[in-house]
């Protein structure tokens, strides 16, 4: 999460869509930056209303909930994939310090189906798109929401917020996929997960 007070914006970084290349850009234009520790790096949207604003303001003495709050929604199949080459290579290289380490020889056919089950398996549990964007009703919350694969519109918008050109520079990418994603597995997440698409059909 970044925070500027100067140019009135806040990032949330949404899980494995460009949060570490996006929060290392924004960095000269921040006030508050939410980094070392993932689970204040990836604050939510009900969070960062119900706990940051209220402080920001008390600190401020700003109306900080009229700031514009961006955030990235990438495709929930491909976002799937992005997390299990993540955690796969983590598992590889023996760096896998969650508890939530991939089984050896999993495949991304089963490794989609745990997360697409019941409840999900550790290895699987890599929360939801749709829940850190949505407010206390359920509605989406950040009112420049953009897709992940038309993140040059989010870098466009940012820049004109902070009147600087930005420069995406690329951090913690996840490795190559060496399996295809088929149109049936974007078939059956689509039908498993559907509160995910819900969101990402509007963008």
């Amino acid at each position: 999460m970044i925070v500027s007070t100067k140019h009135r914006f806040v990032f949330l970084a949404n899980r494995k869509c460009a949060s570490s290349s996006l929060v290392n850009a924004l960095r000269p234009h921040a006030s508050v930056i939410a980094e070392a520790d993932a689970r204040l790096r990836h604050t939510n949207f009900r969070q960062y209303r119900s706990l940051v604003v209220p402080w920001l303001e008390a600190c401020t003495s700003e109306a900080v909930r009229e700031y514009r709050v961006f955030a990235l929604y990438r495709e929930p199949t491909e976002w799937l994939s992005s997390w299990f080459r993540f955690r796969r290579m983590l598992r590889d290289e023996g760096a896998d310090n969650t508890g939530n380490s991939l089984p050896p020889e999993l495949t991304w056919e089963a490794f989609l189906e745990a997360c697409c089950s019941e409840p999900r398996p550790d290895y699987a549990t890599v929360g939801s798109q749709a829940d850190f964007v949505q407010d206390e009703s359920g509605s989406v919350g950040p009112d420049a929401l953009f897709a992940y694969d038309k993140v040059d519109e989010l870098v466009d918008a940012l820049s004109a917020q902070v009147r600087r050109r930005i420069v995406l520079p690329n951090f913690n990418v996840s490795p190559a996929a060496d399996y295809e994603i088929t149109e049936q597995h974007y078939r059956y997440c689509r039908s498993s997960l559907s509160c995910e698409y819900d969101v990402y059909d509007t963008l």
